[in-house]
């Protein structure tokens, strides 16, 4: 082979070379969007400054209930932080929840609702729903039907 051969081979393989990681993307723990979450303003936050009416329909519950709610299994809902990410807040853990329930709205709109990705919504949704339970079981009165 000749030494202008070589020359091009080497120039073709490294063209290829940098084309190839021109390519690859980087791989993130979450969608940057999801990660301006604390960051910007919260929805339920906001929801709740603006009005009671609003709070009720978002949440189909006032908020003073919520908060007694929140109380009642905020324990039992409560993540730790990490050197990788901070915890979801265990008031947006019920939100989500809430608005799930309430509205039977898909993961999808409720990860671009809240900014939390679909994997941790459908994890959290029956964590607060099995928490709900738990906690009001002794608020719930559930008769037979007699037959």
């Amino acid at each position: 082979m000749s030494l202008e051969t070589l020359q091009c081979a080497a120039l073709a393989a490294a063209t290829i070379i940098i084309e190839h990681k021109k390519k690859r993307c980087r791989k993130r723990w979450m969608a940057s969007f999801l990660e301006r979450r604390n960051r910007n303003i919260n929805i339920l936050g906001e929801v709740r400054m603006d009005s009671c009416a609003l709070f009720r329909n978002f949440t189909r519950m006032t908020a003073s209930d919520f908060e007694l709610l929140l109380q009642l299994i905020g324990r039992s809902i409560k993540k730790q932080d990490t050197n990788m990410r901070e915890a979801i807040p265990i008031s947006t853990r019920l939100a989500v929840t809430l608005r799930f329930l309430a509205t039977g709205d898909s993961y999808h709109t409720l990860m671009y609702i809240f900014r939390i990705s679909v994997p941790a919504i459908s994890t959290i949704i029956p964590e607060v729903c099995q928490a709900v339970i738990k906690s009001l079981k002794g608020y719930v009165e559930v008769s037979k039907k007699v037959s």
